[in-house]
């Protein structure tokens, strides 16, 4: 997929390198592609910096975010110290505890291990990390919150 100007992509790029303050990493190594395949919205494949999303979401700009923050989050893995990913957590939450009055609890019931397995049980890593950005993402867009995040996590 071409990055046009006015392309549903350049869109989301755009909006991914405002709202991460212009860190991120590798776009050039990013594979997408749109795939008749009913087992999954959207998949990200860590070892080929590849994505694919299902034809059907193929203009859910929901869908791309939530893969497209897999793969942010893979590139700050190979590319920083943990601790890196550690000071996006406290600054996601720093900034998103003004905006929503509630984050402590919904970081909590998302991370509790019973849901947490069950939902994500081989839907790759949805941590905290993800959890905010997926929040910082649903307001940007004006999304209701947990739409990012997905797996009903707006109930």
């Amino acid at each position: 997929m071409l990055l046009k100007d006015g392309s549903l992509l350049n869109d989301i790029i755009q909006i991914v390198s405002e709202v991460t303050d212009g860190i991120f990493l590798g776009i050039d190594k990013l594979r997408l592609y749109i795939v008749d395949n009913d087992d999954f919205n959207g998949c990200f494949y860590r070892s080929e910096n590849k994505i694919e999303i299902n034809k059907k979401y193929a203009t859910d700009k929901s869908v791309i975010l939530h893969e497209l923050i897999h793969y942010y989050e893979n590139q700050l893995e190979e590319q920083f110290e943990p601790f890196i990913r550690e000071l996006l957590v406290l600054e996601l939450y720093n900034k998103l505890l003004p905006k929503i009055k509630d984050l402590r609890e919904r970081i909590f019931k998302h991370c509790e291990l019973y849901s947490y397995a069950e939902t994500f049980k081989g839907n790759g890593n949805h941590g905290v990390l993800f959890f905010l950005k997926s929040l910082d993402l649903d307001i940007h867009c004006g999304y209701p919150l947990g739409t990012v995040c997905g797996y009903d996590r707006d109930k």
